[in-house]
């Protein structure tokens, strides 16, 4: 279960084990990669426009940056249109963004979100950013890195804020890499 905000203990066999949010980022990242081609889709009650929701996120990014003490309400025309270019970047990649990761889009609203894992449902809040970083920083040119960008992004959008319905999974599917960050605490093996 979760220990600190950004850390959690893990029972892996006879090993306890201390993870951090990189590595439950890493774990969706691998769900995504081992079902590639074969996500389901799990349709929103309600379309989201992405133009919106990353115009949101955009000018929250200058708002912050820019704070003097009152927040403007408004999105400013420069946010409006780089937003629209992240939105129609997505709409023409929407066929293969589907096929492949079960991403469903369709008029310019995002329509349904894949699953990696059953029962597990990301935190709406963090879905302005993933539709922001989705479009901006996946290399759309190489099919490979593209393919492995978008399965990280996906990776970093589920793993933000999990609770503890990924944990069982994650005990019995991760597979750690050599970056990730995890500490083995105890082994019951050592204790006796």
């Amino acid at each position: 279960g979760r220990v600190t905000q950004h850390r959690f203990l893990v029972q892996c066999g006879a090993k306890l084990i201390l993870l951090t949010d990189t590595a439950i980022s890493e774990f969706m990242y691998q769900l995504a990669i081992w079902q590639f081609g074969g996500l389901t889709t799990a349709q929103l009650p309600e379309p989201i426009d992405m133009a919106q929701a990353i115009a949101a996120i955009l000018q929250l990014e200058q708002d912050v940056r820019n704070f003097d003490g009152e927040l403007l309400q408004e999105i400013n025309d420069t946010n409006q249109v780089l937003a629209q270019q992240a939105a129609d970047c997505l709409q023409q990649k929407s066929i293969m963004l589907l096929e492949y990761f079960g991403l469903g889009i369709q008029d310019g609203k995002l329509t349904g979100l894949p699953v990696l894992l059953q029962g597990h449902v990301p935190s709406p809040s963090g879905l302005p950013l993933f539709l922001l970083r989705l479009a901006t920083t996946v290399n759309w040119m190489d099919e490979k890195t593209c393919f492995r960008c978008i399965a990280r992004e996906l990776g970093h959008y589920y793993g933000t804020n999990t609770g503890p319905d990924v944990i069982p999974a994650l005990a019995a599917l991760f597979v750690p890499s050599s970056e990730t960050e995890l500490m083995e605490l105890t082994n019951l093996k050592d204790l006796y």
